[in-house]
């Protein structure tokens, strides 16, 4: 079988509460990596938007699945 967290969270304290329901330890030099890939990076979550998508200010859709 196959165990996975689902994870669907509005705010910082549910995304903390259900990455600690996962059992997940990540070493420093695995914060480090998600560090520098996400560097610079900016996510947007917005509620009732269709499909989960949603057209930033450029004009560009994000996906948000």
């Amino acid at each position: 079988g196959v165990t996975s967290v689902i994870i669907g969270a509005d705010t910082v304290e549910q995304v903390h509460e259900n990455f600690v329901a996962g059992d997940i330890t990540l070493s420093d030099g695995h914060v480090a990596q998600l560090d520098d890939a996400s560097d610079g990076m900016c996510l947007s979550v917005r509620k009732g938007c269709p499909g989960g998508w949603v057209d930033d200010d450029d004009g560009a859709s994000t996906g948000m699945k």
